[in-house]
């Protein structure tokens, strides 16, 4: 390719013409058995537009002066862009982003990922919140983060979340709304993730599901953990709805056993909030009181 935009930059005066704008006329054009074969549109219409011609494939090509320099913009593959009307419009924007610094190569931002690790850079979020993120890309949006932002539809957007729960594609949904208005702010392209929605599989139940007298499947698992650290930790995600790294970070200046409450400080909104307890995670934690100290972190004890 770079030897092709060098054959064109040196030779400004083609012999070859063709109608650019006809996708028959396109379609007739053999391929080269030599070298790379150079085509503009017979006619006034799509200035500084080529078409090359190789023994495989055609390429559309835009020569245009950007800034002081002559800049050869390589579009696309015929038939993909289907006649020079169509590769006229796609340069149009290519030149736009060159003249205002908002292309891919000035921006460093090429995919979806790039502009996740832009917003990333400014962010003030904690570390473990930041590498979460990242988690979730990996597991998840792998394929749709390594995307050109430019080629990234609301389809796209919507089949990456497909089958998911409805927790996880909210929260997947958030990190990619958060990814591309990064990206719409730097390539000042369209934020088509802005239409994602969530379809939720069913309406939450404004009953109780179960019988409090009952026995619970996932308290009779965690009462049977032999390390009072760890059975605590989980007592406090089930009772309370913390997230892990709530519950691993928790300091005991967090908690006031008369009062039966737990305190967060600074949670990911940025605010500060005091959350009623069970008696059984009151009791538990007086259990750890006793029997090693007030000086006890949670997290020094790998819950």
């Amino acid at each position: 390719m770079e030897r092709m935009l060098q054959k064109l930059l040196q030779s400004p005066d083609m012999p070859n013409y063709a109608n650019l704008r006809s996708r028959p006329k396109i379609q007739a054009i053999k391929p080269s058995t030599c070298d790379t074969n150079f085509y503009r549109h017979d006619g006034d219409a799509l200035p500084g537009l080529r078409l090359a011609v190789g023994a495989q494939a055609k390429t559309w090509i835009m020569s245009k002066r950007i800034n002081g320099k002559v800049r050869s913009i390589t579009l696309g593959r015929w038939p993909e862009l289907a006649n020079g009307d169509a590769a006229m419009e796609l340069a149009r924007d290519k030149i736009a982003a060159l003249e205002t610094g908002t292309d891919a190569a000035t921006t460093n931002v090429v995919t979806l990922f790039d502009a996740f690790e832009s917003h990333v850079l400014r962010s003030s979020a904690k570390t473990e919140t930041t590498d979460n993120y990242r988690m979730q890309i990996k597991n998840h949006l792998a394929d749709l983060f390594s995307m050109p932002i430019e080629k990234i539809t609301l389809p796209i957007l919507e089949d990456a979340i497909k089958g998911k729960t409805p927790s996880t594609a909210l929260h997947l949904a958030q990190i990619i709304r958060m990814a591309f208005r990064r990206a719409a702010t730097l390539r000042r392209c369209f934020d088509v993730s802005a239409d994602l929605k969530v379809m939720e599989r069913h309406k939450p139940a404004s009953h109780v599901l179960f019988d409090p007298k009952e026995t619970w499947p996932a308290l009779d698992l965690i009462l049977t953990k032999r390390s009072l650290i760890h059975r605590t930790a989980w007592l406090t995600m089930l009772f309370t709805g913390f997230r892990s790294l709530n519950a691993r970070t928790l300091n005991w200046d967090q908690i006031d056993l008369a009062r039966k409450t737990i305190t967060l400080n600074e949670m990911k909104n940025g605010l500060t909030r005091t959350f009623p307890v069970a008696d059984v995670l009151i009791w538990d934690s007086v259990f750890m009181l006793v029997k090693f100290g007030l000086d006890l972190i949670v997290s020094r004890h790998g819950a």
